[in-house]
């Protein structure tokens, strides 16, 4: 995917930023309510819209009748939900047989870089980019989470060089 690949923000539209998710799938299930899927072996790395950007490029009104990514309880409007397929009966000290790749892991910041790059214009990426596990945090709603993704800082500087490479 490449930064001209991704349509235009929507006229009205809304921008807050990007969250990162894993889907506790197998690796070649994806789900619509992300917007992005990266997909594990034997496609490591290929990416399905699974659900259109501009879908969640707006102030979302549940119950309004329109589809959006349902992927962040509460901070779904104006962000993009980009998933890793991985993780699959997954668990803090096994990750089973569906870990997330380097390659999905690689190809899940690309694409946060190019949206960032696309629609985050004068912000910098540490205030667009963060992972569900950041959110649930910082929301309540799971406090004890287990997550490969507690490494957000780490996951939004890789994202912040891909956003550079783009623009």
């Amino acid at each position: 995917m490449r930064l001209a690949d991704l349509p235009d923000l929507p006229a009205g539209g809304l921008y807050r930023g990007v969250v990162l998710h894993w889907s506790a799938g197998p690796y070649l299930a994806w789900f619509d309510h992300y917007n992005l899927c990266v997909l594990g072996p034997p496609r490591d790395g290929d990416v399905v819209l699974s659900l259109p950007i501009a879908a969640n490029l707006r102030r979302i009104r549940p119950g309004d009748g329109l589809a959006y990514g349902a992927h962040a309880r509460g901070r779904n409007s104006g962000r993009v939900g980009i998933g890793a397929m991985c993780m699959y009966r997954g668990t803090m000290s096994d990750y089973g047989a569906f870990p997330p790749t380097p390659r999905q892991v690689e190809t899940m910041c690309a694409l946060a870089g190019l949206v960032a790059a696309k629609y985050g214009t004068g912000l910098p990426v540490d205030a667009q980019v963060r992972t569900h596990y950041q959110w649930a945090v910082e929301d309540g709603y799971y406090p004890d989470r287990w997550d490969w993704m507690r490494e957000g800082p780490a996951l939004v500087r890789k994202v912040a060089w891909y956003a550079a490479s783009a623009r």
